[in-house]
């Protein structure tokens, strides 16, 4: 298997969460879950807004894993969001 495309086992790709998303509320919504070690929302240069999807880091592997195999609807600001494993892939600009 390439190196490159093995998941982090603490990284969380969150895909579908409302474009006035902002850090907090990612935070708050996965706080029962465990300490999170970065949050990463990307935002839209011309228009200001959350692009679509980003990524959590916790803490602790122990904490992803327990969330990824909850089964759990995650919703943050009443939109339902996607969660996958975050991989190292190669970015062709």
């Amino acid at each position: 298997m390439d190196i490159g495309l093995l998941p982090s086992r603490t990284k969380i790709l969150l895909i579908g969460w409302p474009a006035d998303v902002t850090e907090d509320d990612v935070r708050d919504a996965l706080a029962s879950y465990g300490e999170l070690a970065d949050v990463f929302v990307p935002v839209d240069g011309a228009t200001q807004r959350a692009k679509r999807a980003g990524w959590v880091s916790f803490q602790y592997a122990d904490d992803a894993k327990a969330l990824m195999e909850s089964g759990e609807e995650l919703r943050i600001l009443g939109q339902k969001v996607k969660l996958e494993w975050w991989s190292k892939r190669e970015v062709s600009a």
